[in-house]
């Protein structure tokens, strides 16, 4: 499912990423962690078609995603098959309802809506949300937002979902709701995960 090898990402002449290679079978979850600065998020960028398509970076090495050479592939493309929830999800959801948020990538797909109310109650069931719909994103708990980030990422139905740092700002109980709901999707739905994370515990 993923196949990554040599991989150097380069600022300018700083170097953040050396030789990274590693390999991921379908349905596996991969814990990416490091002390901050690392290059953590840098590799959550590549792996979603970020680095170099929408961020400024040289970029070399080998980064496959179910047959997609992320290096060399439009970020339309790579959306279809990575999804990626970020850090603060809070800085990357702008609708007003929960179930418009959801249904903001399927429409971008071009899909009927028929076959976008399908999508969204089945990422909104998927992650416990269901009954928060018609709320507004502002209004909910911290790990319900991050529920719902994953929610908005699994609409597009992709085979990888990338989470940088999930948990970063986040209490134990909120913490504990996306882990449940990460290993749901694991089990259920065979999602390959790359999880970058420094609360190991």
């Amino acid at each position: 499912m993923i196949h990554v090898s040599n991989l150097n990402v380069f600022y300018g002449s700083s170097r953040i990423l050396k030789n990274i290679s590693f390999e991921m079978s379908a349905g596996e979850c991969l814990v990416v962690t490091g002390a901050s600065g690392c290059g953590k998020s840098t590799l959550a960028h590549v792996l979603a078609g970020l680095l170099p398509n929408s961020i400024p970076a040289n970029v070399d090495g080998e980064a496959v995603v179910a047959g997609i050479n992320l290096l060399h592939s439009p970020i339309e493309m790579i959306a279809r098959h990575v999804g990626i929830v970020f850090q603060n999800p809070r800085t990357h959801l702008f609708h007003l309802r929960v179930d418009d948020e959801i249904a903001f990538g399927p429409r971008n797909l071009g899909m009927t809506e028929e076959e976008v109310s399908a999508r969204v109650d089945w990422a909104l069931e998927s992650v416990g949300l269901s009954k928060l719909r018609e709320q507004k994103p502002a209004n909910l708990s911290g790990g319900q937002i991050q529920r719902l980030a994953i929610a908005a990422a699994l609409a597009m139905n992709p085979k990888v979902l990338v989470l940088d740092e999930p948990t970063a700002s986040l209490d134990v109980p909120g913490t504990q709701n996306v882990i449940k709901t990460l290993e749901k999707l694991k089990r259920q739905f065979g999602l390959t995960i790359v999880l970058i994370e420094h609360r190991l515990a």
